[in-house]
């Protein structure tokens, strides 16, 4: 671990209740504006890996036959299961586990897998192992989707750089290249990334201008990632 690199305790505090009460306030448009470019089907079992509040639940549930939501944080899985007992879901469980291990134990469960707002908490070490075990845990013909931030958008860059303040939980913000370079070194295959907009106006508008020469990865704040297992 380098001197800056923040160890597994440190991370686990930075996800705790209050880091779910700032969580709670997010627009589920960040997950609902998804839904067009995923592939669902009525049959399929999902798992959703950092899933936090189980947002994507609220988006799928009518349009699937399982949800599984999985994360690291008790206090994000206790109020995972409130929502979705307050809203009535019933085709979904929760359970806080170390996701490496929990693929062991669940290979080739899958039809889709679901990392939405999840890769940036992670370092690229980890992020090999997790997806690696992802990868197994997705049934032959499965597909992984994954949305983060762009870390070529504009304000990524100034964040980089230090000129803007980074969020703490988010210590690896990565460029579209450098998803597809783990991914593949993961196991990934038919690799496809969107470039997308902010979720929040008046960010949004900003990519009304990324028509422009070179200004595609700069002004496209977020990335949604599809790939084949």
């Amino acid at each position: 671990m380098s001197a800056h690199e923040k160890s597994k305790d440190e991370m686990l505090d930075l996800h705790n209740e209050d880091y779910v009460k700032l969580y709670l306030k997010k627009n589920i448009l960040r997950v609902a504006q998804l839904l067009p470019m995923m592939d669902v089907q009525r049959t399929d079992v999902v798992g959703d890996f950092g899933c936090g509040t189980g947002m994507l639940l609220r988006v799928l549930a009518d349009k699937i036959a399982e949800y599984h939501g999985i994360d690291f944080s008790e206090p994000f899985i206790r109020e995972a299961r409130r929502i979705a007992d307050e809203r009535g879901l019933h085709n979904a469980s929760f359970i806080a586990a170390d996701i490496v291990q929990y693929c062991k134990d669940n290979n080739g469960k899958f039809d889709k897998a679901f990392t939405l707002d999840f890769s940036e908490h992670i370092y690229d070490k980890d992020f090999l192992e997790i997806y690696q075990a992802i990868h197994s845990s997705l049934k032959p013909d499965g597909i992984l989707y994954l949305h983060t931030p762009n870390g070529a958008y504009f304000l990524e860059a100034m964040r980089n750089k230090g000129i803007l303040r980074q969020r703490p939980e988010h210590v690896a913000v990565r460029t579209a290249r450098e998803y597809v370079r783990l991914l593949e070194a993961c196991g990934f295959k038919d690799i496809s990334v969107q470039i997308i907009p902010h979720y929040v106006f008046p960010l949004r508008q900003v990519h009304a201008l990324s028509f422009l020469p070179g200004m595609k990865e700069r002004l496209g704040a977020r990335l949604f990632i599809k790939c084949g297992k």
